[in-house]
């Protein structure tokens, strides 16, 4: 099983997102909505809030697991 890290978890990310944890892989995303990160969670994503143009997000971003792949949707 590999572990996902997806950046930017948007339309596209998220869907992506929802195809890895149906296949059963582990999945951490970001995103800048509270809404996408609570339907991520409940399908069992580790989901953090992060706003890269925020002043504290270098700090979060540290505090992400590391993935064995990582995916930085625009």
């Amino acid at each position: 099983m590999s572990t996902f890290l997806i950046l930017g978890c948007g339309y596209t990310g998220e869907r992506v997102a929802r195809r890895l944890l149906d296949r059963g892989e582990v999945v951490a995303a970001t995103t800048r909505e509270s809404a996408r990160l609570r339907q991520l969670a409940s399908r069992g994503a580790k989901v953090t809030q992060l706003d890269l143009g925020e002043a504290d997000s270098s700090a979060k971003l540290a505090r992400i697991t590391d993935g064995d792949s990582m995916l930085h949707v625009l």
